[in-house]
């Protein structure tokens, strides 16, 4: 009997395993850098003003070399950070140790490509603290799954372009070449997104 069922149910086991690192691949969407069709200072104004908006401190930026690094944010910390983690990151297993707290910084290059076209590429830079079972700390590097460069560009491009703006569900004729393509001012629609005011941007959903 136990030899008959083995085999059923490694394959039970595998199937398994390939159901959650599919799992794993759909839920994460790195944000590829998006090209707008604004000036550098405008670019660069408004992502520091998106920064301000959500209490992200900057601790380094050149500007000559568009360059902007914020502190770390502490995420979590405490008995969720398991899943905390795992909302942000792709979390490492852990053997004989816990996740003690899990943090964040953005790093946000913006480049200049012509009078009024711009690249703006986020990285999340994500670490957690660890506590091996004799009590030892450490820091440790946490890949990234794009939530949060996903929420950062989406705030900055509805600072920009309004609360139509989205990465994931643009509407209909909202770009025509690729998702990380933004269109000009005439292309837009101003009744769908137009310019806003800052203090008219809402809560990222």
């Amino acid at each position: 009997m136990m030899t008959l069922r083995l085999p059923a149910v490694l394959t039970l086991l595998i199937f398994g395993l390939g159901i959650e690192g599919m799992a794993q691949q759909q839920r994460s969407f790195i944000p590829l850098p998006l090209k707008v069709e604004v000036s550098f200072d405008r670019a660069w104004d408004t992502i520091s003003e998106t920064l301000d908006e959500i209490d992200l401190e900057i601790a380094h930026q050149n500007r000559i070399k568009g360059a902007v690094v914020t502190h770390y944010r502490d995420y979590s910390s405490g008995p969720l950070v398991d899943n905390h983690i795992a909302r942000i990151g792709e979390k490492p297993k852990l053997i004989d140790s816990q996740w003690l707290q899990v943090r964040y910084r953005y790093e946000v290059l913006v480049e200049f490509i012509h009078q009024k076209e711009t690249l703006i590429t986020v990285h999340a830079d994500i670490t957690a603290l660890k506590r091996e079972f004799l009590g030892t700390e450490s820091w440790v590097q946490i890949a990234t799954n794009g939530k949060l460069e996903e929420e950062l560009l989406t705030r900055f491009g509805r600072r920009l372009f309004g609360q139509s703006f989205s990465l994931e569900t643009p509407k209909k004729d909202f770009w025509d070449r690729s998702p990380s393509y933004l269109p000009t001012e005439k292309e837009r629609n101003p009744k769908i997104i137009g310019p806003e005011r800052p203090g008219q941007i809402g809560p990222i959903e």
